[in-house]
């Protein structure tokens, strides 16, 4: 048998957009924190998001406030304007910028 890796994209875009791995999309814009990915076969890393409100009380909305990468035992927060949180320590990266 010839095995092959077919490259996928899921994405969490605007205010509670979704694209999943299979190409569907759908809209939620409820305020919540989930699993967005994850290794189900060895557990070995997993992304984390949460919602925050925003908008108005006549059109609500929900954007992405946070995003964990978590890899093994290590995890790397992403926060809002390119900030980075890992191990405790935020710092800005820039295009281009290697997470270490």
């Amino acid at each position: 048998k010839q095995w092959y890796q077919r490259r996928v994209q899921g994405t969490q875009y605007g205010a509670g957009h979704f694209r999943q791995f299979s190409g569907a999309t759908f809209n939620y814009p409820g305020v919540c924190h989930y699993i967005l990915a994850m290794d189900c076969k060895r557990g070995s890393f997993y992304i984390y998001t949460g919602t925050s409100e925003c908008g108005t009380p006549a059109m609500p909305l929900a954007y992405a406030s946070s995003v964990v990468v978590y890899v093994g035992r290590d995890a790397v927060q992403l926060l809002r304007g390119f900030d980075v949180n890992q191990f405790g320590v935020t710092r800005h990266i820039r295009h281009n910028d290697e997470v270490t």
